[in-house]
């Protein structure tokens, strides 16, 4: 995948939510674009083991942009409308 896709989806305004699917099949959740930084090396991608993420991020990863296969938005669970307050 080409950096510059990379960084476009993270720099993205309003930021909008993404896994990284690699080619092995794994996938990593961005959910905030502190959550991944581009290193020379490849992405580094810091993760929550569950939701919400209250704290620090538990884990992370750094992918090998030759092994970045996709970036996949993480579907929102609501069903698009706000609630009215």
């Amino acid at each position: 995948m080409h950096t510059r896709t990379i960084s476009d989806t993270i720099s993205r305004r309003p930021f909008q939510p993404f896994y990284v699917v690699m080619s092995s099949g794994d996938r990593y959740p961005v959910v905030h674009p502190e959550n991944a930084r581009m290193l020379r090396e490849g992405l580094f991608v810091s993760y929550y083991d569950e939701a919400p993420p209250d704290d620090y991020p538990d884990r992370y990863t750094i992918c090998s942009y030759l092994h970045i296969a996709s970036l996949e938005p993480i579907k929102s669970k609501s069903n698009g409308r706000r609630r009215s307050r």
